[in-house]
């Protein structure tokens, strides 16, 4: 599903024309708030790919530019056999461990115990930012009434012109996870700070 045709169906509910401000601003929140929980879900369906071909003298090398973590399951640095398939995942190390693994710094990945050849790393990407109408959602349209139902309370809420901004974010991370409830109960809900969305 894409924006403009959440956006229609949206517009048509509230029976008026929303400001492209106000409607990314809540889309863009309930969009990254519901890719966190799918991503947690089901992390499979994100991870991307980024080959690495190490040598002993090159210890830093650079991260994907939509990097976001490798917390997830199955994520992470791994070798690979001769058809590029993952086989032994790496510990995490620190700087001057002389142990085959890596750590990160920055936008960098640095490899430790002198390794050499192809390694793999799977990888949650970051969400991209919600700008136009022909963006495609995370959620499809299994999540179209989550959507809507977000958006709808999300207005009602700044239509309130709230002044304690922590109170709020508070109220739509709680609006967030009772919307998101109804669609999979046996599923906890992970935590995630709104200050990294709103």
């Amino acid at each position: 599903m894409n924006v403009l045709e959440l956006r229609n169906a949206f517009e048509d509910y509230k029976g008026e024309n929303i400001t492209d401000e106000k409607f990314y601003k809540w889309l863009n929140y309930a969009e990254k708030w519901l890719y966190e929980q799918l991503v947690r879900i089901e992390p499979e369906k994100f991870i991307k790919t980024q080959s690495y071909s190490v040598s002993g003298g090159t210890v830093e090398y650079d991260l994907p530019s939509d990097f976001a973590h490798i917390n997830s399951l199955n994520c992470g640095f791994f070798s690979v056999n001769s058809a590029g398939d993952p086989v032994s995942k790496f510990f995490t190390t620190e700087y001057g461990a002389s142990a085959p693994g890596f750590y990160l710094a920055g936008d960098k990945v640095h490899f430790t115990g002198n390794l050499n050849g192809s390694f793999l790393l799977r990888y949650i990407p970051n969400i991209a930012e919600l700008d136009a109408d022909t963006d495609t959602l995370t959620g499809d349209y299994e999540f179209k009434i989550f959507y809507e139902q977000a958006l709808d309370q999300f207005f009602a809420i700044d239509d309130e012109e709230l002044e304690d901004e922590e109170n709020s974010q508070n109220r739509l991370k709680k609006i967030l996870e009772n919307l998101f409830s109804t669609y999979n109960r046996n599923i906890p809900l992970i935590h995630v700070s709104c200050g990294d969305f709103y």
